[in-house]
């Protein structure tokens, strides 16, 4: 019985961590991320509204914008108990690290199996991490119901404005680019390790109705200040 304190000790702790976070909107999220980047793998953006575009959109490099507020949703949670204990940072930064891998595969997963309208591998993934940064800022001025809002502006302006008539695509735009440089990939994967470190040190405000209905041992898990 002794030996399975520890156990029953960790299976708590993890029932209480998915219960005080959105763990069933953001797989929700992710699953549909996943469904929809198998379905429209081949389509292509031409207009928006009324507008013709300088140059057509993969679909694909879209998608990720949607994968990257389920790991936004993911990542609201009660805050900590000051002063910031170093296991609450790194189960905090292994939490964000796991919710965009899952974001990565939802992406990546449906366009494998079949043509991506010339999108490669290495722009989707650029994509889901620089919408990931865009998403979780939200969470650091402590507004995660804005999470969508960043992500979604940027993606609006950039498929309108980031295409040039001659087809190449501004720095600022590189989202709508559907070659994908490993330079691109390597400074977007670097801001995304920077903002999930940073997410990962802060301390955000208390949501105790995620609490409500929880185990005591559950909810005793994650005191609220």
């Amino acid at each position: 019985m002794v030996g399975l304190r520890p156990v029953r000790g960790s299976v708590s702790t993890l029932r209480a961590w998915l219960g005080v976070h959105h763990t069933r909107l953001a797989m929700s999220v992710l699953l549909a991320t996943l469904v929809a980047s198998a379905l429209c793998r081949s389509s292509i953006v031409e207009r928006v509204g009324g507008q013709q575009l300088a140059s057509p959109v993969a679909l694909v490099l879209l998608i990720p914008a949607v994968a990257a507020v389920g790991v936004a949703v993911g990542c609201v949670s009660p805050s900590f108990p000051r002063p910031n204990p170093v296991r609450a940072r790194i189960a905090r930064g292994a939490w964000a690290l796991a919710l965009i891998a899952l974001a990565f595969v939802a992406c990546v997963a449906g366009p494998a199996s079949g043509g991506t309208a010339g999108a490669s591998t290495t722009a989707i993934l650029r994509n889901v991490a620089v919408y990931a940064v865009l998403a979780l800022a939200p969470l650091f001025v402590r507004m995660p119901t804005f999470a969508w809002l960043p992500p979604t502006v940027y993606a609006l302006a950039a498929i309108q404005f980031g295409s040039q008539v001659d087809g190449t695509v501004a720095v600022w735009a590189m989202v709508v680019d559907p070659s994908g440089t490993s330079t691109q990939l390597a400074v977007a994967l670097t801001a995304l390790s920077i903002t999930v470190a940073g997410y990962a040190m802060s301390q955000r405000e208390a949501l105790p109705s995620r609490t409500r209905g929880l185990p005591s041992h559950a909810a005793s898990s994650f005191p609220v200040d």
